[in-house]
């Protein structure tokens, strides 16, 4: 017969691992305001990281390279690189201006961060809200139309952190314009237009060393 002092122990371990089950199965929100972005409310300035500031050709070599793919049907994928703030914005210039190729395994271990960026349109794109659920990222933003002419791309790094091994899958999903710009005449872009303007879904994996 096992003793009761025995028993106490086995389902307080289990009560603990459920728990910790539980809070691992819960959705995770990335604050904007530690995102590093380009023209987003509610963001840090990417023009205030060191690696802009000691260099501006660095950000304005991206927008040129964000000008619109007028031949294709859809725009590039999203992607991830390894480290932070300074470190992501020169792998994701390596990338989008360089055009290396993206790291689709990255080591655990070691912060992440994912790259999200629209090609210049007569919108604004502004991040809504980042979203993890163990293996499930999602990236929610909308258009925000322009009061004048002018045509504006963007690009945000978003901090993922460091994750633990398993394949991760990115969804970027559009939500609807507010509605005090439908009342003021502006529409929402077809799909078709936003598969051109904003970067695409992708996946990535993250290995054990």
């Amino acid at each position: 017969m096992v003793p009761v002092r025995t028993l106490a122990i086995a389902f307080a371990v289990l009560a603990v691992s459920a728990a910790a089950a539980l809070a691992d199965d819960k959705p995770v929100k990335i604050p904007l305001k530690e995102v590093w972005a380009l023209n987003m409310p509610e963001t840090r300035d990417i023009r205030q990281l060191d690696a802009v500031r000691n260099d501006p050709a660095l950000l304005e070599s991206l927008r040129r390279a964000l000008k619109p793919k007028l031949d294709a049907k859809q725009a590039s994928m999203g992607f991830v690189v390894l480290g932070e703030g300074n470190d992501a914005l020169r792998t994701a210039h390596e990338v989008l201006v360089g055009g290396d190729k993206p790291r689709v395994r990255l080591p655990a271990g070691q912060k992440i961060t994912a790259v999200f960026f629209s090609y210049e349109s007569p919108f604004y794109v502004h991040l809504d809200e980042v979203i993890r659920k163990e293996c499930a990222i999602r990236i929610t933003y909308r258009f925000v139309p322009h009061e004048t002419k002018e045509t504006t791309e963007q690009i945000a790094l978003i901090p993922l952190g460091e994750l633990a091994a398993g394949k991760y899958s990115v969804r970027v999903e559009l939500n609807a314009m507010d509605k005090k710009y439908a009342e003021q005449g502006f529409s929402t872009p077809s799909k078709a237009d936003a598969l051109r303007i904003v970067c695409r879904a992708f996946h990535f994996i993250v290995v054990d060393n």
